[in-house]
């Protein structure tokens, strides 16, 4: 019998080849492809994991190869049961001509995907008007030219305004997630276009990487604030902030977030991902969210009432189920939080006017599409609310910006 897997390499130039790996298989062997159908992650291997993907149902890509030396021995298909962070996994072997392939990839230029063929029907698929077919969307520029960035991997992205016409964005960057070498990077747009190359404002620190930042400007006292944290890994890491008054061209010492509340709620984090809301009596309310590795993800708000110097974490949102890095925004009789989810839908919660945060109904799945991917959402001047996600169960080949 014989399985085929698509395997495509894209170029710096974006162009595709398309490769076929035909493998004659026993019964035995093709059984244990069948899980590729359901959920799981693939990665390939060469004696050890040098590709990760996104967790997905009917497709298995690898988005990035990540090791920068492929050692030679055996490479191999691995699926990992249940989420992209398990370390149980089972090991198919590849053909020779593939690994060879794969020992000639060039990791600085070129980007491997395996997928099945479902992942084609699918990518193609248009649930929700596209992005660049928003009202919305004013203006679409690069931020880093390909050419220019210094750093393999960038990654959750942050951006605000710090005066008029000028905005300023944050990244994480080095070899990939989690390395050692990551840092945070920024860039600024000023008088139409953003900064030639970007800057490091915050280094990765005794071999720890840095993740996830999130910018606040304040224009009332002219502070614009970063977040971010340090760690080895999500369970591990530890929140940070830095403060700047000349719109992120200097910025101050690293200040821990010092948690004032119950030491029964779990240590205050920070925000998640996206970005703080103001509230009109001046609280700053953060979206934050757990990761432990054998249970639910969860999300939570913490809450400062003294511009950042205390933050007092409030109860979970309660959801059967795997949630993650809320958005936050008032709406007419409170605030909503939108989640994503491990189910492949966004999740809703609702605080009520009156309890400026502090008080969460349930989590509730909506019927929004989403494939674990990071979502945000942001109110216009003229009332409207843009929420970004990718429209698809599986796979984060789409992204909209539906208002």
């Amino acid at each position: 019998m014989v399985k085929v897997l698509s395997v495509f390499v894209s170029l710096r130039n974006w162009s595709l080849i398309s490769l076929f790996i035909l493998r004659q298989t026993r019964p035995r062997e093709l059984e244990k492809f069948r899980p590729l159908n359901t959920y799981g992650d693939l990665a390939v291997a060469v004696d050890k994991e040098i590709a990760r993907t996104q967790r997905s149902k009917g497709l298995r890509a690898i988005e990035d190869v990540y090791e920068t030396e492929m050692p030679t021995g055996k490479a191999a298909i691995k699926l990992l049961d249940g989420d992209i962070h398990s370390r149980k996994a089972r090991v198919f072997t590849l053909p020779a001509f593939f690994i060879d392939y794969l020992k000639n990839l060039d990791l600085e230029t070129e980007r491997l995907q395996i997928h099945t063929h479902e992942y084609e029907a699918e990518a193609a698929e248009t649930i929700h008007q596209e992005l660049q077919g928003s009202s919305a969307i004013v203006q679409e520029k690069l931020i880093i030219e390909e050419g220019r960035r210094k750093t393999r991997m960038q990654h959750a992205s942050t951006i605000v305004e710090v005066q008029h016409g000028e905005l300023l964005a944050a990244w994480f960057g080095g070899r990939w997630e989690q390395e050692a070498d990551v840092g945070i990077w920024m860039s600024r747009f000023k008088d139409g276009m953003w900064s030639l190359d970007a800057w490091e404002v915050v280094k990765s620190q005794d071999g720890l990487p840095c993740w996830n930042p999130v910018l606040l400007h304040l224009p009332d006292i002219g502070e614009t604030v970063l977040f971010y944290k340090v760690g080895k890994n999500t369970v591990a890491w530890k929140p940070y902030m830095i403060r700047s008054y000349d719109n992120g061209r200097t910025w101050g010492e690293p200040e821990d977030l010092k948690c004032a509340s119950s030491q029964k709620l779990g240590r205050c984090l920070g925000p998640a991902k996206n970005k703080l809301v103001v509230l009109k009596n001046g609280t700053w309310l953060a979206g934050c969210s757990d990761e432990p590795e054998q249970a639910n993800w969860t999300t939570h708000v913490e809450l400062s009432h003294d511009r950042g110097r205390t933050w007092l974490r409030q109860p979970k949102v309660d959801f059967d189920g795997s949630v993650l890095q809320p958005t936050v925004f008032e709406v007419q009789d409170g605030l909503m939080m939108l989640m994503r989810s491990k189910h492949g839908f966004i999740v809703r919660s609702r605080s009520r006017k009156g309890s400026y945060g502090a008080k969460w109904e349930p989590g509730v799945t909506t019927d929004i599409k989403n494939p674990n991917s990071g979502i945000d959402a942001v109110t216009l001047s003229d009332g409207r609310i843009i929420l970004v996600f990718n429209p698809l169960l599986h796979v984060r080949a789409l992204l909209t910006a539906p208002a």
